[in-house]
């Protein structure tokens, strides 16, 4: 998946704009199955631009309106709590999803070079400050793994 723009809030209007950072303009590797829903995604919005013919907008972009156009921030979030609530998960809001995201990645082995590739972090500190709390249980893990290691020697 290639990460070329974002899309800002400025008041209640949505614009284009750049990563905030250079290493913002990114690639990352999807798995297979990951992949395949995203090309069955496609497919469906293939079916909605010919249903809609000349009036779909085409920017291009992975979740959108029926008619092509982006979803507005605020209308994913409320979709997005209004999905939880129905499920009787606690209330969620998008950008906490992605910090989970990054420190699971983080505790589960994934090197932090990648994991700040991936997050598209200034720089792999960035990453160690952000989710340091994370990085700091996976290191007690770490070393009580070793130790256990040490003693079987």
């Amino acid at each position: 998946m290639r990460i070329e723009r974002t899309l800002i809030q400025v008041g209640y209007d949505i614009q284009w704009s750049e990563p905030k950072t250079r290493r913002g303009h990114r690639t990352i590797s999807l798995d297979p199955e990951t992949v395949e829903a995203l090309r069955a995604h496609r497919r469906r919005q293939s079916e909605e631009r010919l249903a809609w013919g000349k009036p779909y907008r085409n920017d291009d972009v992975v979740f959108a309106r029926e008619n092509g156009a982006p979803i507005h921030p605020e209308r994913s979030t409320r979709m997005l709590k209004r999905h939880a609530r129905d499920t009787g998960l606690p209330d969620l809001h998008p950008h906490p999803l992605r910090d989970t995201a990054a420190a699971i990645q983080t505790v589960s082995g994934v090197d932090i070079g990648t994991g700040s590739d991936r997050f598209g972090h200034a720089d792999p500190g960035c990453t160690l400050r952000r989710y340091r709390q994370p990085v700091t249980e996976a290191e007690k893990r770490a070393a009580i793994v070793m130790a256990r290691l040490m003693n079987q020697a």
